[in-house]
């Protein structure tokens, strides 16, 4: 039975405290949840602790079992063991549109007018009591993200028979009808967005009395652009990963499972790479024993976070969004929608337009099996056309006309 909660206990707090080690405490007291209990807060962090060894998997999985667990205590009214299919399909309305918006979503500020997102704790260790589970409602494409998420931890609690069945969500239907073919051609960037955020980082950097933000934000939207990596690898790797061949740079990269490639550095992204190097102070290219990070903070001694570089990423991409919201709305919001893994997407998929060969867009993404890099390839309908326009019979009727008129 639903236990109904005091008015002044109604905005959503913080259930766990981790960080990208994979660490988890659960920081709220049982006592104090109205339809949650202390064993379903104990199975999610078990649950978490399954991805404690990917960093990026480990954040992203915990911010979205919490979300869930916060709408099962302050939206829905429900415990684990009670959630039905119903339910589940509200969920997904509410990441849509989490309400009231005020309890749910950081506050707009004074000023600004933007939602940006606050921390969870102050700095003494204390509750910020302006925290909330959301900056602002999800996209689609997070929303799917999220749902995939909360189906796979149902999936789990069924097969520990925490609870007595699967209740089914709405993810199962999503995913057959949705493919990382059509996700791939939703999750690029046109050329054109990306060097309108370019120049909006320009004229930042020209305004600027501490140039180092934005040199190393052009310098990331660049190498993401330019080398395909991903997020996680460019919080992993060191300047000695350049390495010069037959007087052609390379990038190596040491990928997911500990796969090895390397990636040709185009002319474009090493006059960006030399830029950036002198503009940071540092010798114009690099060598096998610059170990300077990838992507580093302001001294150049620690590399930043994964999770920090999709957010320099999206406070840029946020940032062009709205100057463009006028002129060209539908790029604003692609612009809003936008990550660093858009970035690898856009890659791969304007190697494939400019005619690279599968096989090469393959080895430079790190991609296992060749059908994932094929959802780049995308030719249009007239390129399909003028591929397919010669398939014909004629030939080979001529062919043996003209071989049974000789035999004879």
């Amino acid at each position: 039975m639903k236990r109904q909660i005091p008015e002044n206990d109604r905005i959503p707090r913080p259930i766990f405290r981790y960080d990208e080690s994979g660490a988890l405490d659960v920081v709220i007291d049982s006592s104090a949840l109205a339809n949650l209990s202390a064993a379903d807060v104990d199975v999610a962090k078990t649950f978490l602790a399954r991805y404690s060894a990917d960093p990026k998997t480990f954040i992203t999985y915990a911010k979205e079992i919490e979300r869930f667990l916060l709408w099962c205590e302050y939206g829905e009214g429900v415990s684990l063991r009670n959630v039905q299919e119903s339910q589940l399909t509200d969920y997904r309305k509410f990441l849509l549109a989490p309400k009231p918006m005020d309890l749910w979503c950081t506050k707009k500020g004074a000023k600004t007018g933007k939602r940006p997102r606050a921390p969870r704790f102050k700095s003494d260790g204390e509750l910020n009591l302006a925290w909330r589970p959301f900056a602002t409602p999800l996209v689609n494409t997070t929303v799917r993200k999220a749902l995939v998420i909360v189906d796979r931890f149902f999936k789990q609690l069924a097969y520990d028979r925490y609870v007595e069945r699967h209740p089914l969500p709405p993810t199962r239907r999503v995913r057959n009808t949705y493919s990382f073919s059509r996700s791939v051609k939703q999750r690029y960037l046109e050329r054109e967005l990306i060097e309108f955020v370019l120049q909006v980082i320009t004229g930042r950097l020209n305004k600027a009395d501490d140039k180092f933000p934005w040199l190393r934000a052009r310098y990331i939207l660049l190498l993401f652009f330019h080398t395909g990596v991903r997020i996680e690898e460019a919080a992993t790797h060191d300047m000695s990963v350049f390495v010069r061949e037959n007087n052609e740079w390379f990038i190596d990269i040491t990928g997911k499972g500990e796969k090895q490639r390397r990636v040709p550095v185009t002319d474009e992204f090493l006059d960006a790479l030399v830029e950036y190097r002198e503009g940071i102070g540092l010798a114009r290219f690099p060598s096998p024993e610059d170990h300077t990070p990838l992507i580093p903070d302001q001294t150049l001694r620690r590399s930043i976070s994964s999770r920090r570089i999709d957010q320099i990423l999206q406070e840029i991409f946020h940032n062009a969004a709205e100057m463009l919201s006028k002129k060209d709305p539908q790029g604003a919001q692609q612009l809003r929608s936008a990550s660093a893994h858009w970035l690898r997407h856009s890659y791969g998929t304007y190697l494939a337009r400019d005619g690279t060969p599968i096989h090469d867009i393959q080895e430079n993404l790190g991609h296992s099996s060749l059908q994932t890099t094929t959802v780049y390839i995308e030719p249009g309908n007239a390129e399909r056309h003028k591929n397919t326009r010669n398939l014909s019979l004629r030939s080979m009727g001529k062919a043996k006309t003209s071989k049974s008129t000789s035999d004879s």
